[in-house]
């Protein structure tokens, strides 16, 4: 809140502060590829709610996996 983003930011990372500077990234170079890749905000509603326990999961290998078999499924 209140920060200052004078240019475009990566997808998946965390600015702060004013003006706004790179704090991190949320994930690792591998799971940002396969999210980037998946498009998941260009499906249906309907599609979404049916990923949700995909994309909500704390565990990040799982939701790697999960995400290749439907990349490869979707292509």
């Amino acid at each position: 809140m209140n920060s200052t983003v004078t240019r475009d930011v990566e997808a998946y990372t965390i600015y702060a502060g004013n003006p706004a500077r790179f704090i991190r990234k949320r994930f690792d170079d591998e799971l940002i590829a396969l999210l980037e890749k998946f498009q998941w905000w260009n499906k249906t509603i309907d599609e979404i709610q049916a990923l949700i326990p995909i994309l909500t999961c704390s565990d990040l290998e799982k939701v790697k996996r999960e995400l290749r078999k439907l990349t490869v499924a979707n292509a």
